[in-house]
């Protein structure tokens, strides 16, 4: 660790993750690896350093992701494992072997590729699939294709037959056959347990590391096993009580990734037992339907081998796919993470966790754990990728189940190396915290050098073509790292606010649990409305803390006004059964579209189950509060009718501007966004009867709001300006604080603007110092002076010859002259600028929201005289330096860089 690091720009917490090691040449380098002596000494230093500075520590539960233990062979009863299948087309009775499966491990790499999974069978089935030239799946040479997709016939009979095993051989006899139909093929199909060999993410493409020490695989997630493992190499290895003590006082969490799991198909050796627990029936007689192509990557196709017939021809396969998804969700949830919840508090933890990338009930797991997690990947081939949604549905887990936090994993985005800025940063932000979000975890923060580094130092994310890389490198390499405190401190203090009492949300929206964070509802007439909203599961609706009361749901915490059931055709019965007892017992209900009318999973008498979803929702539309509308456009509509009102009105009902509220006592704070990619001014109507203040997070301070227009009773109407993603924190309450004589934010009368120009710039451009060193070397930086270069208007250093190539520091002069009749003064800036800023008028230092997103207030740094001096130095990534001296960074766009526009605007 390298605390000076953190300290400057006082980063209030840290996450250590284990991403490999490069050794000196020579070097053992298990000695090094995840597990190793040397990794254990470490770890404790890192507690001990970390209390020592007054740091906040977090650490990754293995190395890389998914979870995994050093010494856990594919083979152990801890280890992952998958279903796969071995397939062999018959032309008639047959006895012999088995087919041996169609493909090696799914995580198996040239790291593991020694250490044997062995087979365990399963079941073997005959199946009766159409086998017409139209569906007969072909492989490349002609032949059949076992890999299907192969469809399940209609026929008379039985469509899989299940067969005994005896000594690894297998008996088709004749009357397990449908004879003389020329359209009906039969295949053999043996289904086997194997452990998965994994050892590193399912995205890591060609990564053969070896991580762990000694080497492992990764561990069961749907069995407490895979927690037991977990739990003894810790206890056998760095938890002692010192370091259990260290853990409550630096206030530690373990966190655990997405679940990037490689499987065929998911499994676990007691998934069969457990399934009958949970469903009541034996899921053997369908399992050939489980079986799916092998993945080699994350990007590959998800594809079913066996395809069952439409529902019209039977309905049986379908409800078992449903349980079989859903009794997974139910081993992950209640076999992983209500046991590691326990563990991390039996060690004076927290655990924080990001619950998805499978089909799990992800707004009930975010209800369990201690600090539910999503991530802003910006990639739209990512499961959570840009869905702002999933967010809502995480917020939601963790406001029903009164926790406080909900994390963000922030500017991992692939391709960006070297290339974020602190306003990207900073607009991701505000916009997820407009989603609910109040934790923000930045990506990432590598150690200075290793021994084969190049300048500008140690990074492990790189571009490694065909590969792209992943942001960010953030320490002193970055010249952005001078200037990163003001912009931590403005995330720090917007945490805090959102961090506060509890969240307020105004309605309640029905989300399929084995939807997992996937949240289809593109519709965006509630939110421009004025409307906040979450979104509720299965498993959610069935907490037993899901009260109403007055008419609200969880009175106490998000106190939803009404609960909204969209278009959903199919509901577990307990489902449907639980939202007629909220709407009996006064929640408002809104079913938009279609009533459910299929119950899921299977059942005994399916008939009956199907009855009562239908029957549950018949009685609640009997209900004087619950509505039905047709069509999702009459929504706001009919809420209003209804007397349900959102939080706050918008002056333009078309607009792209969305907020959150928090309640603090008797404080509600409102944090409200321009999600729009353009500066727009409206009126926002906030009901409030006390004082009202808004709260700027770049200086701590708050501001009187003068200028309100009349609005509804009960309401006032606040003139907010806002620019591109830049958001606005209004208090009401009693809160008792020295106000500034001025506001901020606020939509005014018109100013008189002023373009500045003629201006000086001094450029600092950052190289190596060394070029052709590696290692410790490879982190000096040379620093080349450049200018003074005389600019009579401003325009990118791409449009400066000298500049062109050059990344780093650039301090810009010129003078600007103030009417004596002053009364408010702002810089604004171009929109499209990106560096980060520190602004001087006469030698001293103007605080505010150095990153441009909406005008810069200087009243206060202007004195008597009418003639001041400016100074802008601005700060860059480091791509355009990196694109001149590396060929991977050659095919990335260069940036736009330096001071692109400013603009004094005097209000009189």
């Amino acid at each position: 660790m390298e605390p000076t690091s953190y300290q400057r720009p006082r980063v209030g917490g840290v996450e250590v993750s284990w991403l490999g090691a490069d050794p000196i040449p020579g070097e053992d380098i298990g000695q090094y690896r995840f597990g190793s002596k040397i990794w254990q000494d470490r770890f404790r230093y890192l507690v001990a350093e970390a209390e020592r500075i007054g740091l906040h520590l977090d650490f990754t539960i293995s190395a890389s992701w998914p979870c995994q233990i050093p010494g856990l062979l594919p083979s152990a009863p801890a280890a992952a494992v998958e279903l796969v299948c071995g397939i062999r087309l018959l032309e008639g009775p047959y006895c012999g072997s088995l087919p041996p499966p169609l493909s090696a491990p799914s995580g198996q790499s040239l790291g593991l590729s020694d250490l044997a999974s062995p087979l365990e069978v399963v079941a073997v089935h005959v199946v009766k699939v159409v086998l017409d030239a139209q569906s007969r799946p072909l492989a490349d040479n002609g032949e059949p294709d076992m890999r299907g997709p192969w469809h399940l016939a209609g026929t008379d009979g039985p469509a899989m037959q299940e067969l005994e095993v005896s000594g690894g051989e297998v008996r088709v006899e004749a009357s397990h056959l449908t004879p003389n139909h020329p359209s009906v093929g039969h295949l053999l199909v043996a289904s086997y347990s194997r452990g998965t060999a994994q050892h590193k993410s399912i995205w890591e493409i060609h990564n053969d590391t070896v991580y762990l020490e000694p080497r492992g695989t990764v561990v069961d997630h749907f069995d407490p096993e895979g927690v037991e493992v977990v739990k003894a190499f810790y206890q056998t290895t760095v938890f002692d009580e010192s370091t259990r003590q260290a853990f409550g006082r630096i206030q530690s969490s373990v966190f655990e990734d997405s679940l990037e799991l490689h499987h065929t198909q998911c499994w676990t050796p007691r998934f069969r037992t457990s399934f009958m627990e949970l469903r009541g029936y034996d899921p053997t007689p369908f399992l050939p339907l489980l079986h799916k192509r092998f993945r080699p990557t994350a990007f590959s196709p998800d594809l079913h081998i066996i395809i069952p017939a439409g529902r019209e021809h039977n309905e049986d396969p379908h409800r078992f796919l449903y349980d079989f998804r859903r009794t997974l969700s139910d081993l992950y949830i209640h076999g992983r993470l209500n046991p590691l919840v326990q563990w991390a508090d039996t060690n004076n933890l927290k655990f924080r966790c990001q619950p998805y990338e499978l089909d799990i009930d992800a707004g009930l797991a975010a209800a369990l754990v201690d600090l539910p997690e999503g991530e802003m990947m910006m990639l739209q081939t990512l499961n959570f990728r840009d869905k702002r949604n999933a967010f809502r549905l995480l917020a939601s887990g963790r406001d029903v189940s009164g926790k406080r936090i909900l994390s963000d994993e922030l500017a991992a985005c692939i391709g960006m190396a070297y290339t974020m800025t602190w306003k990207k940063i900073i607009q991701t932000a505000n916009k997820d915290f407009a989603l609910g979000v109040n934790q923000i975890v930045l990506h990432g923060m590598p150690y200075r050098w290793s021994a084969s580094s190049a300048w500008p130092g140690y990074f492990p994310l790189l571009p490694d073509p065909p590969l792209p890389s992943f942001s960010d490198a953030w320490d002193e390499r970055q010249p952005q790292w001078a200037f990163a405190k003001p912009c931590t401190d403005y995330l720090a203090r917007t945490q805090s606010v959102l961090q506060a009492g509890h969240a307020v949300v105004d309605l309640a929206i029905f989300h399929p649990a084995l939807k997992g964070i996937d949240v289809h509802w593109e519709d965006t007439s509630l939110s421009s409305a004025g409307y906040t909203f979450g979104f509720l599961s299965d498993g959610l609706l069935g907490l037993p803390s899901l009260l109403v009361s007055g008419g609200r749901l969880c009175p106490d915490g998000p106190a939803y006004k009404c609960l909204i059931i969209d278009n959903q055709l199919e509901m577990q019965v307990d489902t449907a059964q639980t939202i007629f007892a909220l709407a009996n017992s006064g929640l408002p209900i809104i079913v938009v579209g279609d009533l459910p009318t299929r119950a899921l999973g299977l059942a005994e008498d399916v008939a009956a189950v199907d009855f009562q979803v239908q029957r549950a929702f018949v009685d609640l539309l009997r209900l004087p509060h619950c509505l039905h509308v047709t069509d999702i456009k009459s929504l706001v509509n009919t809420l209003q009718a209804a007397a349900i009102m959102p939080s706050v009105g918008y002056e333009h009902r078309d607009n792209c501007w969305l907020h959150v509220c928090r309640v603090v006592g008797h404080e509600t704070w409102y944090f409200i966004l321009n999600e729009s990619d353009c500066r727009q001014s409206q009126v926002v109507q906030i009901p409030c009867k006390d004082r009202t203040t808004i709260y700027n997070p770049w200086t701590g301070s708050f501001s009187p709001i003068h200028d309100t227009v009349p609005s509804a009773p009960g309401r006032i109407g606040v003139p907010l300006d806002l620019g591109a993603s830049q958001a606005a924190i209004i208090r009401c309450g009693l809160g008792d604080d020295q106000f500034l004589e001025h506001g901020a934010c606020l939509a005014s009368i018109t100013a008189m603007r002023n373009e500045l120009k003629d201006w000086t710039l001094q450029v600092e451009g950052w190289h190596p110092a060394e070029p052709k060193e590696a290692g410790i070397a490879s982190i000096k930086t040379l620093i080349e002076k450049i200018g003074p270069i005389q600019l009579a208007e401003l325009v990118p250093w791409t449009d400066i010859p000298v500049l062109k190539q050059q990344s780093g520091v650039g301090e810009y002069r010129t003078t600007f002259r103030v009417s004596p009749r002053m009364r408010r003064a702002f810089l604004e800036f171009h929109p499209d600028q990106t560096c980060t800023m520190k602004v001087m008028i006469d030698g001293n230092v103007v605080d505010g929201d150095i990153v441009g997103l909406g005008p810069l207030e200087i009243t206060r740094a202007l004195c008597e005289v009418t003639e001041h001096k400016l100074s802008i130095t601005i700060s860059t990534p480091l791509l355009n330096a990196m694109r001149a001296l590396y060929p991977a960074f050659a095919n990335c766009p260069t940036q736009s860089y330096g001071l692109l526009g400013c603009t004094f605007a005097c209000y009189e």
